[in-house]
C-alpha cells in the first residue's frame, strides 16, 4: 500500500510540473499576444490622429507628437489621482491605459502607490509626480548575463525626418514596450547548441554591473529602487528568485507601428 501511495505522488508531482510549465507559458504567452494587440491598435491611433492635424505644411513629427501622447501621463500618483478612474488625457495615453501596470515602491523612504507604463522607473523633476517611465533595450549578455543596454522613447516617429510635406508628409509611428513575463526566468542560450539543457547559464539579476550605451531622453535612473518584481531595479529589468538565485525575466521589446499619409495642413 506505501508503496502504491509513493508512486501515485511521484506520477502526480511529474504530472504537475508539467501542467504548472504549460499553465506558466499560456498565461505569459496570452499577455505577450494581447500586449501586441493594444500597442498595434495605440500605433494606428497615433498615426491616423496625426496624419488628420490641421498643422503647418512645414511642421516636424515633435511639434506635433503633443497633440496625440503626453509623457505627463507614462505615471499616475493613485493616491492624488483616481486610478480606477483616470483624468481624461490624450487618445495615445488612453489606448495605452490596458497596458499600464499598478505597483507599490519606495523612493526616497515614501511609500508610492502608481499606476505606470513598463519599463524603468525614473527620476524626472519637470514632470507633474516627479517621475517618469524609460524602455531600456538589452543589446547584449556577458558570460555572466550582465546586460549592456540602449535607452529607446515610448513613443517615437518610425521614419525620421518624413513628417514635413518635403519629406514625404507621412505619419509613421513607433511604439516600444518591454514586455517582461511574470512567471518565466530568463536563460542565455547554451555553448554546446540551441537544443542542450542551459539550466547553468540563467541571466541573474546583476544592477550593479549594467552598461548604458546612451542616457534616457528623459528623467535618470533611481539607484535606490531594489526589492523583487517584474519591472524592480533602477533599469526596470526585473528580479525573480528562483533557482536559490536573483534572476532576470524573460524579456522582449515590443514594437506596434503604424503609418498613415497626412491628409490635413494648413
Amino acid at each position: 500500500m506505501r508503496e502504491r501511495r509513493g508512486a501515485a505522488l511521484v506520477e502526480f508531482a511529474l504530472a504537475a510540473l508539467v501542467l504548472y510549465l504549460l499553465l506558466i507559458v499560456v498565461i505569459d504567452l496570452g499577455r505577450m499576444v494581447y500586449t501586441a494587440q493594444v500597442l498595434q491598435d495605440a500605433a494606428r491611433i497615433a498615426a491616423r490622429e496625426l496624419s488628420l492635424l490641421a498643422l503647418p505644411a512645414e511642421a516636424d513629427f515633435a511639434s506635433a507628437l503633443p497633440a496625440v501622447f503626453d509623457p505627463e501621463f507614462l505615471v499616475i500618483d493613485c493616491d492624488v489621482e483616481n486610478c480606477e478612474n483616470p483624468p481624461a488625457m490624450p487618445p495615445v495615453n488612453q489606448a495605452l491605459l490596458p497596458v499600464m501596470i499598478r505597483e507599490r515602491v519606495s523612493i526616497a523612504g515614501s511609500d508610492r502607490n502608481l499606476l505606470r507604463y513598463p519599463g524603468a522607473l525614473l527620476s524626472d523633476p519637470t514632470m507633474a509626480d516627479g517621475l517618469t517611465v524609460g524602455v531600456p533595450r538589452v543589446d547584449a549578455r556577458g558570460t555572466d548575463g550582465v546586460e549592456t543596454i540602449t535607452w529607446l522613447d515610448i513613443v517615437t516617429e518610425a521614419q525620421p525626418g518624413q513628417f514635413p510635406l518635403s519629406g514625404g508628409g507621412v505619419a509613421a509611428i513607433r511604439i516600444n514596450y518591454p514586455f517582461q513575463a511574470a512567471a518565466s526566468s530568463s536563460f542565455r542560450e547554451s555553448p554546446d547548441g540551441p537544443f542542450e539543457p542551459n539550466i547553468a547559464f540563467s541571466n541573474q539579476a546583476q544592477d550593479g554591473g549594467v552598461t548604458q550605451n546612451n542616457a534616457p531622453s528623459s528623467g535618470t535612473t533611481i539607484p535606490s529602487l531594489s526589492g523583487v518584481g517584474t519591472y524592480a531595479g533602477p533599469f526596470g529589468l526585473g528580479r525573480q528568485l528562483a533557482l536559490g538565485r536573483e534572476l532576470r525575466p524573460f524579456r522582449r521589446v515590443l514594437t506596434g507601428k503604424a503609418l498613415f499619409s497626412r491628409e490635413v495642413f494648413q
